[in-house]
């Protein structure tokens, strides 16, 4: 099954859900990385 297909197959509720999950994720390394940076 491709990513395309995928992508077609799932709802708007289901899109929003990865979004939020991949905004959250890019702030925690974001806050990671800052973390890491002032030692």
């Amino acid at each position: 099954m491709s990513i395309g297909t995928v992508l077609r197959h799932s709802t708007l509720s289901d899109n929003r859900i990865v979004n939020t999950s991949l905004a959250q994720l890019c702030a925690l390394i974001y806050q990671e990385m800052l973390l890491m940076l002032q030692l």
